[in-house]
């Protein structure tokens, strides 16, 4: 059928919706109940979007591109699954790196070769995760 979508192409929006929907729902639980360490809102919003990005890096293995018996959708919905969230995960990265520097310009200090190496560590995840997207 030439103008008929799958159902593995129609609901891929409202999967994707869901998703990012039960990952963010923790870290907002935990925003009502745990006293904020900073002031500032836009680092600990840049901060859950970092959690978020890897969640959804270890969704990546899960959901690794082949078909599985459940949902009953066909193999190629698996593989563009796992395209898009690995896509979605490089966006997330990226606001969680545009944001915290936005919000704090004194992190550009940390890009530096004598950062800390938890903050090489994490420009050295960002720049393989590009490469591998790419």
């Amino acid at each position: 059928m030439v103008g008929r979508k799958s159902t593995a192409d129609t609901s891929i929006g409202p999967l994707f919706f869901r998703l990012c929907l039960s990952l963010a729902v923790p870290l907002m639980l935990l925003w009502g109940i745990v006293p904020a360490p900073t002031t500032v809102f836009l680092w600990d919003w840049a901060n859950a979007i970092g959690y978020l990005a890897v969640a959804l890096l270890f969704l990546l293995f899960v959901y690794r591109g082949q078909p599985q018996s459940l949902p009953a959708f066909s193999g190629r919905f698996f593989i563009n699954f796992h395209r898009d969230l690995g896509i979605l995960s490089l966006i997330f990265v990226g606001l969680h790196m545009g944001v915290l520097l936005a919000s704090a310009p004194l992190l550009m200090e940390h890009l530096k070769p004598t950062a800390p190496w938890y903050m090489l560590s994490g420009l050295a995840s960002a720049v393989l995760l590009i490469m591998i997207v790419l």
